[in-house]
């Protein structure tokens, strides 16, 4: 692989020492909306999630489920409004909860055919 590539694999996506990676969706996807899950591999208490979207491919409407079994059944549910913009967001929650895993759940994105793309996620 040229070292110089860009990296579009779900992983790359927490990989904030490369700066060339990022986390690209199917284009169109094949699933809507488009869901990104982060497993913890311990209980953790999230207070806010940073995400950097490429403009033009953000997600701007979207829910953050969280976990604290690691099944699919999520129990704490926040709804996030994003901007169409290049820029680092950050998103507070409100509420104080303890999960081991959280899924992005994209309801909405900028691109015309619903694609989303993020170079930055941190928790």
């Amino acid at each position: 692989m040229n070292r110089y590539a860009k990296l579009y694999s779900p992983k790359h996506a927490l990989d904030i020492e490369n700066l060339s990676s990022c986390y690209n969706s199917d284009s169109p996807p094949e699933e809507k909306p488009v869901l990104y899950s982060v497993l913890f591999q311990r209980k953790v208490t999230p207070c806010q999630i940073k995400i950097q979207f490429q403009g033009g491919f953000a997600g701007l409407e979207f829910d953050v489920l969280s976990s604290s079994d690691g099944c699919d059944d999520f129990m704490h549910r926040i709804e996030v409004d994003a901007e169409d913009t290049n820029e680092l967001q950050v998103f507070d929650f409100d509420d104080e909860f303890d999960c081991t895993s959280l899924r992005l759940q994209f309801n909405e994105s900028a691109d015309f055919y619903g694609r989303i793309t993020f170079y930055k996620l941190e928790v």
